[in-house]
């Protein structure tokens, strides 16, 4: 029997990184980290099954069918031996681990044949925005409804789960984790903790709705991608007490968004970010993300942090800046991006829930 299944997984900014492992192996970080899911810039994996013989996946170059609106264009990502190599490896492990999530859901699992995969990112991969975290969020759900023998009934009990704290969420989220460690944080939203005790998620918090900007100053993929920075940032000197500093920044963090104080929330998310990449500035061999844009931009934003409402400014591993703002804010500071960097090209957002099901 034929499935269709489409998955659209949100992309991530951590306020305070996941940068550092302490189990490559099982992507375990060094220290807690803490993002803000995103709405609109995102990955839509389409899985089709029993449309060939045998349990290999075939990857299809095309963009998937059903596509919601977006801001952006939509685009098939360009994978390599290597990404889908990664890919057919999560499934494997998917297969592997479903059985107890299954179980938890009274649900009986069939190996699906004949797999066809279809996949689509609304914003540059490979630059610093996260990609891999919204795609192995999504591929994650999708194995898994596949995996279950009344796939339909699986995609109920997910939306309904999804809203509470029932121990499937900490499970899918683990498994997630397994294939790109801050896909745990795609799954829901808007605040997302992921510590050794798990993932936990804020539905709601003092803070009011936030937009989300993208400064696009590089497009083209990273020179050093994520999983080689994580290891090279060991050998900054930098990196003594680096954990226990992290952790005591999530602490801080998570009261600012708890008590809806945006001037310590502002300040403690510019300090992260400049500390992160420091630890690449001073590794062993190394390494910027940053280009002329980037500077620019950071000097731009310092100018605003000891205001009445300073912005929210954070890099990932990439040139990128974020910039967060209550949603009251956005259209002022949407006229300030493009009145000062009209030379770049801007992406926005805001918070959103995590990953959803499509019909």
């Amino acid at each position: 029997m034929s499935k269709i299944i489409r998955v659209k997984a949100p992309s991530n900014i951590a306020l305070v990184k996941y940068m550092g492992k302490k189990d490559f192996s099982k992507n375990l970080p060094a220290n807690s980290s803490l993002s803000m899911t995103l709405s609109n810039l995102s990955t839509l994996v389409e899985l089709r099954s029993g449309v060939g013989k045998g349990d290999q996946i075939f990857l299809d170059a095309q963009l998937p069918e059903g596509l919601p609106p977006s801001q952006s264009r939509w685009e098939v990502p360009k994978l390599d031996s290597k990404n889908f190599l990664r890919i057919e490896n999560h499934f494997k492990r998917v297969v592997e681990s479903a059985p107890p999530i299954l179980d938890l859901l009274h649900l009986p699992m069939q190996v699906p044949t004949g797999l066809v995969l279809r996949t689509a990112n609304c914003f540059p991969a490979s630059s610093g925005i996260a990609s891999s975290a919204s795609s192995f969020a999504a591929l994650t759900l999708a194995f898994l409804a596949c995996l279950a023998k009344d796939t339909q009934k699986f995609i109920d009990l997910y939306n309904e789960y999804s809203l509470t704290d029932h121990p499937l969420n900490q499970q899918v989220a683990a498994l997630a984790r397994s294939g790109s460690g801050s896909a745990c944080r795609s799954l829901q939203g808007p605040w997302v903790e992921w510590s050794e005790s798990g993932v936990q998620s804020w539905k709601s918090s003092r803070l009011p709705e936030m937009a989300h900007f993208v400064l696009l100053v590089r497009t083209q993929p990273k020179t050093v991608g994520s999983s080689e920075a994580h290891k090279r940032v060991l050998s900054s000197p930098l990196w003594v007490g680096r954990a226990e500093r992290a952790n005591t920044r999530v602490d801080r963090v998570r009261n600012a968004i708890q008590q809806g104080d945006l001037k310590i929330l502002a300040h403690e998310v510019w300090k992260e970010a400049w500390e992160m990449h420091s630890l690449f500035h001073t590794s062993d061999l190394p390494f910027t993300y940053w280009q002329g844009g980037t500077l620019k931009a950071l000097e731009f934003f310092s100018k605003f942090l000891d205001g009445e409402f300073p912005p929210i400014v954070t890099l990932d591993a990439g040139p990128n800046p974020h910039l967060i703002v209550p949603m009251e804010h956005r259209d002022l500071w949407k006229r300030r991006l493009q009145e000062s960097f009209s030379e770049m090209e801007v992406l926005e957002d805001s918070h959103g829930r995590g990953a959803v099901f499509l019909s």
